[in-house]
């Protein structure tokens, strides 16, 4: 559950109050222990920042800083990622048509123009195989039942 006078702990550990609303909060704290456990806590955080060692900033670095705040959004505009995605689906989608062409083409060159379509599973289709291997011993037996 959240109360609804959280929102002023910031305003009071920063002592941004007027006299009436902090003598107000400090009542409330009194009756509402979450708010004395959040105020406990932003108190901790704070001595915590406190006690911390504090390191000088390089020369111009506040400016390179302010200079920098709005160079990566004016640089894109507003529709980036949504074009980045759109130039994804392009790419991919130019790489499917580019395979399936290739495909047909590689399929239309290596098919035989004769009108039947046995030619393609043909002998003629292989080179003639070495008369020591199978498939020459193969061929012999085929070559020999076909002379007879």
């Amino acid at each position: 559950m959240s109360c609804s006078k959280r929102p002023l702990l910031s305003q009071y550990i920063d002592s941004a109050l007027s006299p009436e609303e902090k003598h107000t909060f400090e009542a409330h704290m009194n009756a509402c222990p979450e708010c004395g456990r959040a105020l406990g806590e932003l108190e901790a955080l704070r001595r915590l920042f406190a006690a911390s060692d504090r390191y000088k900033a390089p020369p111009g670095f506040s400016t390179w800083v302010m200079a920098n705040i709005g160079a990566d959004t004016a640089a894109r505009p507003a529709g980036f990622p949504l074009f980045v995605k759109f130039a994804e689906g392009m790419v991919v989608l130019a790489m499917v048509i580019i395979g399936v062409l290739s495909g047909s083409l590689l399929i239309s060159t290596l098919q035989p123009k004769a009108g039947n379509g046995s030619a393609l599973f043909s002998l003629e289709l292989f080179e003639a195989a070495p008369p020591d291997s199978v498939g020459g011993a193969y061929l012999a037996m085929t070559e020999t039942r076909h002379e007879k």
